[in-house]
């Protein structure tokens, strides 16, 4: 089911992946919390391309467009 901006950031952070209709497939947006090991401070949104367990990741912002569409979809499983 589809939600918008805040759903999809409620559900990263609580650990879940989103992504949007019309992004490429396999590309998932979550949410890095830094620990004891981490070089970052504070929490940052970011895309996960290719293999949830794996692939390219790299820092993201949204965009107006992405803040204020309905379009964003859990990733199940």
């Amino acid at each position: 089911m589809a939600m918008d901006f805040g759903g999809a950031l409620h559900c990263v952070v609580g650990g879940g992946s989103v992504y949007r209709h019309g992004w490429p497939n396999g590309h998932y947006m979550k949410l890095q919390k830094p620990d004891d090991h981490s070089k970052m401070t504070s929490p940052y949104l970011y895309v996960q391309s290719g293999e949830m367990d794996g692939g390219t990741c790299y820092p993201w912002f949204p965009t107006n467009e992405d803040m204020l569409t309905q379009d964003w979809v859990k990733v199940e499983g």
